[in-house]
Order: C-alpha cells, then structure tokens, then sequence
C-alpha cells in the first residue's frame, strides 16, 4: 500500500506538488456516468488493473477495475462516474490528491482542473 493510501484512509484530500513534469498522452477522454457500459479490452502491461474499454459510441480509453462491475467475460458496468482525463502538470505546482488507484492519483489543481496523474510524478506536500 502506498503512503497515498495511508494518508487518504485519514480521511479527505491530502495535499502534493508535482516532483516530475508530466504531459498528458491521452488523445480521448472518456466522461462516463455510474451504470453505463463498457467493453473490457487489453489490460495495460506493467500497471496492474487498469483495461483499455470501450465505450457503446466506440471510444477508447483506460478505466480500472475498480470502477467497473464486470457482466459476463467482455463488458462492465461503471460502479461510478467515471473520467479518465489526464492532467499536463509542471515542476513544483500543488494538486489536492483525492483518490489513489493503480499508481494514478486522481487530483485537482488550484485552477480547479481534475485528472490523473501517475503516483511517482507527486510527492507528498
């Protein structure tokens, strides 16, 4: 369990400055609501959990189990809304983690954005 997890399970957000750049490398976004479907696709290699699904209107994108409840051996349904937008962030700005999953955080910034960004790009504030 990271220390992510431990200081979440306090309660709350807790906050982070981003210790690496990062650029976003998604070309979609999905903005999905608790209860649709997903086809469940590849699961990505060296981050355990996260699928490349489908959705009905047939765009890609990554969700994590966690999120999804799977109907037989193909497609899930969302535990959640779900969006699987990625934050470009630099050197040294401040984000609000708000939930770690798989090795992503999913965080806000002090503009008011929210996405994910991988856990070792954060260090804890």
């Amino acid at each position: 369990m990271s220390s992510w997890h431990e200081e979440l399970a306090q309660g709350g957000a807790c906050g982070g400055v981003v210790s690496l750049p990062w650029r976003s490398s998604a070309d979609v976004t999905l903005e999905l609501r608790r209860g649709d479907r997903v086809r469940r696709g590849v699961g990505a290699e060296g981050s355990p959990g996260w699928r490349l699904c489908t959705t009905e209107d047939g765009l890609e994108g990554w969700i994590h189990e966690d999120f999804l409840d799977p109907v037989g051996e193909e497609e899930a349904i969302l535990r959640e809304d779900y969006s699987s937008r990625e934050l470009s962030l630099d050197e040294g700005e401040r984000v609000w983690v708000h939930r770690a999953v798989g090795g992503w955080l999913w965080v806000q910034v002090s503009q008011g954005a929210w996405g994910w960004i991988p856990e070792d790009q954060v260090r804890p504030d």
